[in-house]
């Protein structure tokens, strides 16, 4: 089944097919009589030829990629049987399912034991960083699952600059406010400063707030930077405070066209700033690939990638070093 994570049909023709186009190309109006068997197949086909192809390697946009051909037969399985895993007399074989990979999981963590930590599966890293939040404050204030947020102290959250963007989201979610995100400043490697990080637990205690949780990285989304652990738990235990670890990883790719090569400082930095998005939109409308791209911390804008495809080869990663240089050839 390997042939699923290669398919990139008609070079992702939905790129190339404008906006306004797309609707003369595929009938999608909602009409008072039914289909026929032909008429859906044929939509079926349409569908597949004018949608983006993201099994393939070299579609590397956002934070997903891929459909795993292994992924996709048990998720046949699933949608056939149609079960629903909240209890095991619903749903017994997917219960000890999700306790075998759960178990698994912690085991890869260092939790040998079965009575060793536990484990829920999430819809997308903002979940999982909404659910730490959560527990973090359960623990230290269980009785607000019954009076709320009514009669307790201002909640602190202390994450590193460079932190996913959800952490700050789940906490005004969650009716604590973003501005009670404190961002704790990165050394040169991206990586949380833990001197930084003591700074700002001092100033939380200092506002009469109550420190709640440290959000730490292994694997900044945007450089991959792995926030020094040990050391941020050390703060935890002296501080009493939950130690939460967001695990992400990506790469980041920069470049520099040939004619800007002799450009320097700030003019360098501008002049860079503005190739990313032209690139991209190359890309698109060839439909050769799919990166996406971002800034941080002020500098310019560079490719990103995830690289989570299982059918990613060393020739896709060669590829896509040449693709942008040729496609940037010219700026």
């Amino acid at each position: 089944m390997h042939f699923l994570n290669r398919i990139f049909l008609h070079r992702a023709r939905l790129a190339t097919t404008p906006e306004e186009e797309l609707p003369k190309k595929i009938d999608l109006a909602l009409h008072q009589h039914g289909e026929s068997h032909t008429k859906l197949l044929e939509l079926l086909h349409l569908v597949t030829r004018y949608s983006v192809k993201t099994g393939h390697p070299r579609f590397v946009n956002q934070l997903y990629s891929s459909v795993d051909p292994y992924g996709l037969v048990g998720q046949w399985l699933t949608d056939a049987l149609n079960p629903s895993v909240y209890t095991y007399e619903v749903s017994p074989v997917f219960s000890l399912m999700e306790e075998v990979v759960l178990r698994e999981m912690r085991q890869i963590l260092g939790w040998p034991d079965q009575g060793q930590g536990d484990g829920i599966f999430c819809p997308g890293g903002s979940m999982a960083n909404g659910y730490a939040i959560n527990i973090a404050r359960h623990h230290a204030y269980p009785e607000i699952k019954e009076r709320g947020l009514s009669g307790l102290p201002r909640l602190v959250v202390f994450t590193s600059e460079d932190a996913h963007y959800s952490v700050k989201k789940l906490t005004a979610f969650l009716g604590m406010g973003a501005s009670n995100v404190y961002s704790v400043k990165v050394d040169g490697a991206g990586q949380m400063r833990v001197d930084d990080l003591r700074a700002q637990i001092e100033r939380a205690i200092g506002e009469g707030a109550r420190p709640l949780l440290v959000s730490a990285t292994a694997g900044t989304t945007v450089i991959g930077a792995f926030d020094p652990l040990r050391e941020i738990a050390a703060v935890c235990r002296e501080h009493k405070i939950w130690l939460h670890v967001d695990a992400a990883w990506a790469v980041a790719l920069s470049y520099i066209p040939e004619s800007k090569r002799h450009l320097e400082g700030e003019e360098l930095s501008a002049a860079l700033h503005k190739i990313a998005p032209i690139v991209k939109s190359r890309m698109v409308k060839e439909g050769s690939m799919l990166i996406t791209y971002q800034p941080i911390r002020g500098q310019a804008n560079f490719f990103r990638l995830v690289l989570q495809n299982s059918g990613l080869t060393e020739d896709d990663m060669l590829f896509i070093v040449q693709e942008i240089e040729r496609l940037s050839k010219d700026l």
